[in-house]
């Protein structure tokens, strides 16, 4: 079994905290899972990935989303999918 670096990198960004679970050299290329805590009126600028697609899950707190021309809020529990080529934030 491969060994991982589970945790090994944390990132801050704009007030956000982020630190990589499993990177995509991990898996091989098949995921990256990225855990983050943002503060309250975090948003990064709308952004596209060309090449992947995201998953965002709602572990604590409440998230506004916006997926194309679409716009919401998101709670805890709630999962929402990205599509690779949707502009989002």
């Amino acid at each position: 079994m491969k060994e991982m670096t589970v945790g090994a990198a944390t990132h801050d960004w704009m007030g956000a905290t982020f630190r990589i679970v499993t990177s995509r050299t991990d898996s091989g290329g098949a995921i990256g899972v990225v855990d983050s805590t943002a503060p309250v009126g975090f948003g990064p600028p709308r952004h596209i990935h060309t090449a992947e697609d995201e998953v965002l899950i709602v572990l604590t707190g409440e998230v506004e989303w916006v997926l194309g021309d679409a716009s919401g809020r998101a709670g805890l529990g709630a999962a929402l999918f990205i599509r690779r080529g949707t502009e989002h934030t």
